[in-house]
């Protein structure tokens, strides 16, 4: 024997998601195309399809209003997918079924997958029915979604239709009003001749940079304000007279000597500007020997005779 595959049955709705979904879920919306379908939402809900004309169930032979089948419901994504198991009423073997809804653009691809006929009775014959059945109830889907689409459409332009008089009935109004009362406006000034004049404005002269407005008549002090100054002028700033303060020449100390300084980096010098004498500094040791210092050559002659006669020592002598 050999195996059935899957019973596939697809559509394609005008509408978004969202809203095809809302056709499953709620049972308003979901009467519209499958009345004969009771389902509780979310996951462990039942689900049972009354007996009947157009109960979307292949069993055959059950009465009206009886359930034909019954299941449970296995798969809950909202707005995306519902899937159940069901089987028929005295039967011990059923079917899976997943219904699917894609987004495609601003409409919306819904299939159906129905699985498991091999395990029951003229399989062949049972898949060929439901892939039927379901075809027809994803038509009566789209259908009930063109219909209610086409209905808000038709309202909302009766809706349009049946503002419009009335929004322009103010409108008219208004733009007539104007014209009626022109001519009462000109008697009121042919009547009061002096309205015109006490409604003309009086513009007050413009006031000129550097003059004082003084209604008492008064003497007014003008001050004059220079402009600010620009890029390369030089400005002059009165700042008055300083006073200079003359500084009295230093006086040298009562004991000092006319041109002397004490020490380096003395802090005044002598006025006369007098000849200063230098003297040589004393050698040290012509200071202990006063004849040595006096003859040069004879303390040189003294230094030699102390040293040792080179020249004896190497001839032996």
């Amino acid at each position: 024997m050999i195996p059935l595959g899957p019973v596939v049955a697809r559509s394609r709705v005008k509408a978004v998601r969202p809203d095809v979904w809302s056709y499953l879920a709620e049972p308003a919306r979901r009467a519209a195309w499958w009345p004969q379908l009771q389902l509780e939402t979310g996951v462990g809900g039942g689900i049972a399809v009354r007996g009947g004309e157009d109960s979307g169930a292949s069993a055959e032979g059950q009465p009206d209003g009886a359930p034909a089948v019954e299941g449970t419901v296995d798969v809950w994504v909202e707005g995306h997918a519902l899937g159940f198991t069901w089987r028929e009423s005295g039967s011990e073997r059923g079917t899976a079924v997943l219904m699917t809804l894609r987004s495609q653009g601003g409409e919306t691809g819904v299939t159906i997958t129905e699985t498991g006929f091999d395990a029951l009775a003229a399989p062949a014959d049972r898949a060929a029915a439901a892939q039927r059945d379901w075809q027809e109830l994803l038509s009566g889907l789209a259908a009930a979604v063109d219909q209610h689409r086409a209905e808000t459409i038709a309202d909302g332009e009766g809706a349009e239709a049946a503002e419009g008089p009335v929004a322009e009935g103010p409108a008219d109004t208004a733009t007539r009003e104007p014209a009626g009362d022109a001519p009462e406006s000109g008697a009121q000034r042919d009547e009061d001749p002096g309205a015109d004049t006490a409604g003309e404005l009086e513009v007050a002269p413009e006031a000129v940079d550097g003059e004082v407005d003084d209604e008492d008549g008064s003497e007014v002090e003008i001050v004059e304000v220079d402009a600010e100054p620009q890029v390369g002028d030089r400005l002059e700033i009165d700042t008055g007279s300083v006073p200079v303060v003359e500084t009295e020449d230093p006086q040298l100390p009562a004991d000092s000597d006319s041109g002397a300084f004490r020490g380096v980096g003395a802090e005044w010098v002598a006025e006369d500007h007098d000849t200063v004498e230098v003297q040589r500094l004393q050698d040290p040791e012509a200071a202990e020997d006063p004849e040595a210092a006096k003859d040069p050559e004879t303390s040189d002659a003294s230094k030699a005779s102390n040293e040792p006669d080179f020249d004896t020592l190497i001839r032996g002598a």
